[in-house]
């Protein structure tokens, strides 16, 4: 019994601890239940019950609390931490909805995106398309987030309105606009008069005048006879870069011979094959080189063109060339082969012929330089592989810069 009184002493002072380094015996906790005389002065702080050895009530906790309270408040910390609580509360603002809320959100993502700095427009779009789940009137493209409004200065032309925004302009921030033109000297208009301004005195690049001229022109068929004033691709002098009148056989002109004399620049000018041209060109005024500044690329004339014209014989014109629909199967599973160890430097994997309508010209060019070697040898007749490795060869010379130095 004293040693029981002893620990309720010891711990009735503080009310936050339990010492349970001395063994309570049965007689010493059978006695406390029925003696009040021998609990010690804090017999209320532990112990209500003792069938649950050192355990702690819940207003035993309650006391411990008030009583760190009361020494923190001794000590005199607690109004330091009270203050810093209220200035830190004092920063942050006090909404009265739900409204004002979001604005407030809105407001502050406005102007962290229009500070200094490089932001992409397309991660901005995705953050508030994100965000935009949690506040409704959350904007879902920086466009409503800045109020952003155009301005665009069209004009009057024949077929439609036309807006010229300007090579400087252009400089900055490129942008694409469709129109479909019908009359080149007011299409080009504007385009020349600013030619003719900044090759007379330069760009103006901060303080900087940097001398401009036009390299190339890479156009398609259609715009370049539009611009350059020459008869289409499918008249018997279409072509731009020889002077070869072409033949009519099977519904269309094709060129047959290679003894025709180049264009140039000079040839052009001075109307040396008449019937190669509908009129002038306003390109001509600001000096531009009307066969060696217009560029033939070979995503259309090569890839688009021939070889796709290629596989629709194999795959569709009857003729000794047409390959049987098992055997392009075959040659489809070896493409299908290769697709696991095709590099990521290509942007499309090989994937079944039977989808040869729908390919792409980058798949288009992959097959003619790289897989046709593979996916046709021993399949197909000798002549036609033999065909399609004279146009492989000639499309790899033609894109390898070193074989062309």
């Amino acid at each position: 019994m004293k040693n029981t009184g002893q620990r309720n002493s010891d711990s009735g002072g503080g009310g936050s601890c339990v010492n349970n380094s001395e063994p309570i015996s049965d007689e010493d906790r059978s006695s406390g239940l029925n003696s009040d005389s021998n609990v010690g002065e804090g017999s209320n702080d532990v112990g209500g019950n003792s069938s649950d050895e050192g355990a702690v009530s819940d207003e035993d906790r309650v006391n411990v609390l008030e009583n760190s309270k009361e020494e923190c408040d001794d000590d005199g910390g607690g109004d330091d931490v009270s203050d810093e609580a209220g200035e830190a509360g004092d920063a942050r603002p006090n909404f009265r909805n739900d409204g004002e809320g979001q604005q407030f959100v809105i407001d502050s993502i406005r102007e962290w995106a229009l500070e200094p700095g490089v932001l992409s427009l397309a991660k901005l779009d995705g953050l508030l398309g994100r965000l935009s789940n949690a506040f409704p009137h959350m904007p879902k493209s920086h466009v409503t987030l800045f109020n952003c409004q155009y301005d665009f200065d069209f004009k009057d032309h024949p077929g439609g309105l036309f807006w010229d925004k300007g090579i400087r302009n252009n400089l900055d921030k490129l942008e694409d606009l469709n129109f479909e033109p019908s009359d080149v000297k007011l299409f080009l208009h504007d385009y020349v008069t600013e030619v003719e301004e900044l090759l007379e005195n330069g760009y103006n690049y901060r303080g900087t005048v940097l001398e401009f001229c036009v390299r190339n022109y890479i156009l398609d068929a259609p715009m370049r006879s539009f611009i350059k004033c020459i008869i289409g691709h499918g008249g018997y002098r279409s072509c731009e870069q020889c002077d070869l009148c072409g033949e009519y056989h099977d519904n269309r002109v094709t060129m047959v011979g290679l003894d025709g004399q180049l264009r140039s620049d000079d040839s052009f000018r001075h109307r040396l094959d008449p019937e190669h041209h509908k009129g002038e060109s306003p390109l001509e005024k600001i000096g531009t080189g009307m066969v060696s500044q217009f560029r033939l690329d070979p995503m259309h004339l090569l890839y688009a063109g021939v070889s796709k014209r290629l596989m629709k014989f194999w795959f569709e014109v009857n003729g000794a060339w047409k390959l049987h629909a098992q055997l392009v199967e075959i040659i489809s599973s070896v493409l299908i082969f290769l697709r696991d160890s095709c590099p990521t430097d290509f942007n499309r994997r090989p994937r079944s012929l039977k989808y040869w309508r729908n390919f792409k010209c980058t798949e288009i060019r992959r097959i003619v330089l790289y897989d046709g070697i593979l996916a046709f040898k021993d399949l197909v007749d000798d002549n036609v592989y033999k065909h399609f490795l004279l146009l492989h060869c000639c499309l790899y010379i033609l894109s390898s810069p070193s074989l062309l130095q």
